[in-house]
């Protein structure tokens, strides 16, 4: 795995984190290793009520819909 991508995947989500100080992110990422990376870990448990790794009921169409509806 390539640290350097681990790296600047792990200060962009912290950047998000800092531009969005409240509330849920919900981010649609793709399954590639550096999503999982061990790197990210103390990040995401110090946030995980804002971003949950494991949540994966969320879809790009009911994300399409509850944007449609009026609720974002």
């Amino acid at each position: 795995m390539n640290n350097i991508n681990v790296g600047a995947f792990l200060s962009l989500l912290q950047q998000v984190i800092d531009a969005y100080p409240k509330g849920k992110i919900v981010m649609i990422l793709d399954n590639a290793r550096i999503h999982h990376a061990t790197l990210l870990d103390n990040l995401l448990a110090e946030h995980k009520k804002r971003l949950d790794p494991s949540s994966s009921l969320l879809t790009i169409q009911s994300l399409i819909l509850w944007k449609g509806s009026g609720s974002g």
